[in-house]
C-alpha cells in the first residue's frame, strides 16, 4: 500500500557576504568592504526572514538546521550572530537537536568572539583552515598564517566548542601527496569531529583562471587527482573518519546535518545576497518542487530581489539523483520516484544493470549508491543515469 508524500526536513542558511581578503580561488559572493554596512545588512536579514515565516504561515515545520556560510560569517561579532539567532527563534521552532553551524576564518576567531558564537546558540564551528602548511596557505593567497590557524583551533577548544570541522584543501599546485599525509596527520591531531576535503577547482572570472590561461597556473594530471582523492579517502578513513560523502569525513554521530539535509533533497530557505532556497510543496499527493535565487542587487539598502523557478519533474529527479549519489548511504529510490514520477530502474534499466554489472553501482529496495570504484567515476556515472 503506498503512502502519501510528506514534506522533508526544513533548513535555513544565511549567507554573509563581506570579507576581509578575496581569495585568488574563490567565485562566491562575496564583498570586501573597509567599513561593513551593518545595519542596513541587518536590516535585510531581519525583513527577510520576516518575509518568509509569514510566506510560510501554514508551514509548521520546525528549523531542521541552521548554517551561516559566506563570504566570512566569522567577520560579524558574537552580539550580531546573537541578534539573527534571536530574530529567527522568534519566528521558528528549532528541532530538539537543531544543529547551528558557523563558518570561520582563522584571522577573525578570537577567544571573546567563540564565548559570544557559543553563548548565542551557535553550537558548531567550521574553520576554514585550507592547509597546515605555510607554502600552501601563501600559495593559496589566505589572510591568516599557519599559526593563526593553530590558534584557532585552539580557541575554539577552549571556549566550549565540541563540534568542530575543519575545511582543507588538496590537489594544489606543486603539492607532493607525502606533504599532504602530513597535512592530514596534523588535521587528525586536533581530533576535530569533522574534516571537508575538497580538490582546488579552478573557477572561471577567478584570479587562479587568469593565471591559467596565462600559462601560469598548471593543473594536476588527472592520475595526480586520482592519487590525492584516494589517499583523502584511505588516510581518514582507516583512522576512523567514515567518509559519508566524497569530500566530508566525520566521527561516528558527527555528520553535518545540514549539508545531509541537502544532500537528501530536504529543504531549505536562503537568506542573504546570492542564497539560494528550494520549497517543496504538495497538492493532491502532487509535489513540485520551486528553486528561489536571490539577487545580489539592492541587498545593501536593506531591500532584495528574488528569481523563483518551478522545476520539471525531470528536473527534480536530477537533482535528488546528483545529489543523493554524492553519499555513501545513496539516494533514496522512494524520494527520486515521488519526485521524478519514476523509479530510476524503470526509466534506466539498461543503463543501471550495465553501471552493476562494472562493479560501480549498488542497488537494494530502498537506495542506489555508488561503490568505492564507482566514487572515482562519479560525474560519468551521473551523465550517464541523468535524464
Amino acid at each position: 500500500m503506498s503512502t502519501s508524500p510528506t514534506l522533508p526536513p526544513l533548513s535555513l542558511y544565511i549567507h554573509v557576504p563581506f570579507c576581509v581578503h578575496k581569495c585568488p580561488y574563490c567565485d562566491f559572493h562575496s564583498t570586501v568592504e573597509k567599513n561593513i554596512p551593518l545595519d542596513s545588512y541587518l536590516a535585510a536579514v531581519k525583513s527577510e526572514l520576516a518575509f518568509w515565516r509569514q510566506n510560510l504561515c501554514d508551514d509548521n515545520r520546525p528549523l531542521h538546521s541552521i548554517f551561516f556560510g559566506g563570504g566570512t560569517p566569522s567577520i560579524l561579532d558574537g552580539e550580531t550572530i546573537g541578534q539573527i539567532l534571536f530574530e529567527i527563534k522568534q519566528l521558528w521552532q528549532l528541532s530538539p537537536k537543531g544543529e547551528i553551524t558557523l563558518e570561520s576564518n582563522p584571522e577573525s576567531c578570537n577567544p571573546q568572539k567563540i564565548e559570544q558564537w557559543l553563548h548565542s546558540g551557535v553550537n558548531r564551528l567550521s574553520i576554514g583552515i585550507q592547509a597546515f602548511s605555510q607554502k600552501r596557505i601563501d600559495s593559496l593567497g589566505r589572510p591568516h598564517s599557519l599559526a593563526e590557524a593553530q590558534q584557532a583551533i585552539k580557541y575554539s577548544r577552549q571556549g566550549g566548542f565540541s563540534n568542530i570541522n575543519l575545511d582543507l584543501m588538496f590537489a594544489t599546485p606543486s603539492q607532493s601527496i607525502k606533504e599532504w599525509q602530513e597535512e592530514l596527520a596534523e588535521a587528525m591531531s586536533w581530533q576535530p569531529q569533522h574534516l571537508s576535503c575538497y580538490s582546488l577547482t579552478i573557477e572561471k572570472n577567478t584570479p587562479f583562471a587568469k593565471l591559467q590561461m596565462q600559462g601560469k597556473l598548471l593543473n594536476l594530471s588527472e592520475e595526480d587527482e586520482i592519487a590525492f582523492f584516494t589517499t583523502t579517502r584511505q588516510t581518514l578513513e582507516s583512522a576512523g573518519w567514515q567518509g559519508y560523502e566524497i569530500s566530508n569525513f566525520a566521527q561516528p554521530g558527527q555528520e553535518c546535518q545540514h549539508n545531509l539535509n541537502y544532500w537528501r533533497s530536504g529543504d531549505y530557505i536562503g537568506v542573504g545576497p546570492s542564497a539560494h532556497g528550494r520549497l517543496t510543496k504538495i497538492e493532491n499527493n502532487i509535489i513540485t518542487v520551486e528553486r528561489i535565487i536571490n539577487k545580489t542587487i539592492g541587498y545593501k539598502d536593506g531591500s532584495w530581489l528574488q528569481e523563483k523557478t518551478i522545476c520539471s519533474t525531470t528536473e527534480s529527479g536530477n537533482d535528488c539523483l546528483m545529489m543523493g549519489l554524492r553519499t555513501r548511504e545513496g539516494m533514496s529510490r522512494k524520494t527520486y520516484k515521488n519526485l521524478s514520477g519514476a523509479d530510476l530502474l524503470t526509466q534506466q534499466p539498461e543503463i543501471v544493470k550495465e553501471l552493476q554489472s562494472a562493479d560501480l553501482l549498488t542497488v537494494t529496495q530502498e537506495k542506489i549508491a555508488l561503490t568505492n570504484k564507482g566514487v572515482l567515476l562519479c560525474d560519468t556515472i551521473l551523465e550517464k543515469l541523468i535524464t
